[in-house]
């Protein structure tokens, strides 16, 4: 945080220590933190946002030094009783966070910012398209976790590999669609899939992927001229050639 910012001061970012690790899928780790320091860290809004720090040594956030290079993840979920926090890495070359948690073990430390942001859906929502790729797949299943069981769901995920598709909580296998990644252009089946779908007027979408693509289906739906602004959601996860895309990317 810029020391000239005059809004509310952000709380230091939370001690957590690794608790346990699960290789949800072969690209996919599920990283368990826990620790004091995450006491009173809340229930997260759907799709909300946190910042990792990733230490060396012995940083803390009341030190001198600057603070330690972050990213930003999706807490998938977070149990209040255990002070335990669930975050999902996908592994997707190297980079700061890939590389940190193929060789996390337990007890590693990070500290984390947050939460921050998030969409919380109508109760009365009657239908939703989330059209995402694996990177903001904890934030679609955090969506899914909150509709009501009467929403329509049609969820179309672009991942690494078929070996990528895994079940998501509450939604049935028929309302999934896995689509392999073209690494000549990232989130292009995805843009070419968008191509064919349709919903109703009154439905909400939700888009997340990377930056470029986003943009490009952003169009596409405000072209049709059914799609108000307020019934869509479009975030920039990430953007290829850049190592660190800012977590404020909503295409407008």
């Amino acid at each position: 945080m810029n020391p000239s910012d005059t809004g509310p001061k952000r709380p230091p970012p939370r001690r957590a220590e690794v608790l346990g690790l699960d290789q949800v899928s072969p690209r996919m780790v599920r990283v368990t933190f826990s620790g004091e320091g995450l006491r009173g860290f809340g229930q997260p809004v759907p799709s909300a946002h946190i910042k990792i720090f990733f230490p060396e040594g012995n940083w803390t956030p009341h030190s001198d030094a600057p603070r330690p290079p972050s990213r930003t993840y999706t807490p998938l979920a977070f149990d209040p009783a255990k002070n335990e926090l669930e975050v999902e890495f996908v592994l997707h070359g190297a980079g700061l966070a890939a590389d940190w948690v193929r060789r996390a073990r337990r007890g590693d430390v990070v500290y984390i910012g947050g939460p921050r942001g998030g969409f919380q859906p109508a109760h009365d929502l009657r239908e939703i398209v989330i059209l995402c790729d694996d990177t903001a797949l904890p934030a679609a299943t955090m969506i899914v976790r909150a509709l009501s069981t009467r929403c329509n769901v049609k969820l179309v995920a672009e991942v690494g590999g078929e070996d990528e598709a895994r079940d998501i909580d509450r939604l049935p296998a028929s309302r999934i669609e896995w689509l392999v990644r073209d690494d000549r252009q990232p989130c292009g089946t995805l843009v070419r899939r968008l191509a064919d779908l349709t919903a109703a007027d009154d439905a909400f979408w939700w888009v997340a992927c990377e930056a470029k693509a986003m943009r490009k289906m952003r169009s596409i739906l405000l072209e049709r001229g059914n799609i108000a602004k307020e019934r869509l959601i479009t975030r920039g996860y990430w953007q290829a050639g850049e190592t660190n895309h800012p977590d404020h990317d909503y295409g407008v």
